[in-house]
């Protein structure tokens, strides 16, 4: 992994960033790599030293980090960030709990998040991380967890947006409980995903393998009612059949239908081997092509 500066930021913070401590230790794979894209995975390990980060990219990470530290040292309990393993076919898998409230066998999380999250609810990763972990504390402490938290701190939160706003978290911390899977199923997931990405490093090419729209967070694809010299949509549709039919219903004919194709938010912006991964290359192109060709020929539909 190399690192850039491109805003010049103070020395302290690029050494920060660039001299992670973070150690999964002696394993094949962390909780958190397991829970992520497989082929993402694969390609940041096959590129890894071609691949740069700015400096600029790192900060939430870092402030992340920053408080979890003070956290762990005003923590006076003996169940905090300790590292546990589990051997799954051939495979070690490592995770670092955050902490156990042994009053009640609560696994807690802390995470700097945006209020984005808790308005439109928790992310599937979250859960499934915090599954995989009392699997971990299971099968290395024996403890029986019984309850799962995460302990939101919101990095961009507004007292003024919480006053006006009932559905907006009135404060700049959360305590949100999760679903607890059952202890077998919480197995069988972290079986299955070894050997998605077992199979994801056996196959270097990437012949065969693609993340799937829900691990790019890829936007469902919309039809846009439009209307020529207006670039925003008289109305958005789930389906082509029915901008059709709301089309069909004008009768100016000025009408037409925009069909706006989901962007995979994580290859855009979260994915640094989006510039080796060929599934998101090839949809570049192919978007492309589809730009040129809709900028040429849509201008022509409002004098149908």
């Amino acid at each position: 992994m190399q690192y850039t500066n491109y805003l010049n930021l103070p020395q302290p913070i690029v050494d920060a960033v660039v001299n992670d401590e973070y150690d999964a230790g002696k394993s094949d794979i962390s909780v958190t790599s397991l829970i992520s894209p497989p082929q993402k995975v694969a390609l940041e390990k096959q590129h890894k030293d071609k691949i740069s980060k700015d400096v600029s990219e790192e900060i939430y990470a870092l402030m992340g980090k920053s408080i979890h530290n003070i956290l762990e040292k005003a923590d006076t309990s003996d169940l905090k960030e300790q590292r546990l393993y589990t051997d799954v076919n051939g495979w070690r898998v490592s995770g670092q709990f955050d902490r156990i409230n042994v009053s009640n066998n609560c696994l807690q999380d802390y995470k700097m998040a945006s209020v984005w999250e808790y308005i439109y609810g928790i992310k599937e990763e979250r859960i499934q991380q915090l599954n995989c972990y009392a699997h971990l504390v299971r099968e290395n402490m024996s403890i029986n967890i019984e309850k799962l938290e995460v302990i939101f701190i919101f990095r961009d939160w507004s007292k003024s947006k919480a006053k006006f706003d009932k559905d907006y978290p009135q404060h700049q911390i959360a305590v949100l409980e999760i679903p607890l899977w059952e202890p077998d199923h919480t197995k069988a997931f972290i079986e299955l995903k070894v050997a998605q990405h077992q199979n994801a490093q056996d196959d270097l090419n990437m012949r065969e393998l693609r993340c799937t729209d829900e691990e790019r967070w890829k936007e469902p694809t919309k039809h846009a009612l439009m209307k020529p010299g207006r670039k925003r949509a008289v109305k958005l549709y789930d389906t082509a059949e029915e901008a059709e039919e709301a089309r069909s219903q004008d009768k100016s004919l000025e009408l037409y239908i925009e069909t706006r194709h989901g962007t995979p938010k994580r290859c855009e912006d979260y994915c640094h081997a989006a510039l080796f991964c060929s599934q998101y290359q090839n949809e570049l192109s192919v978007n492309k092509v589809a730009n040129v060709f809709r900028e040429a020929f849509e201008p022509t539909k409002g004098a149908a």
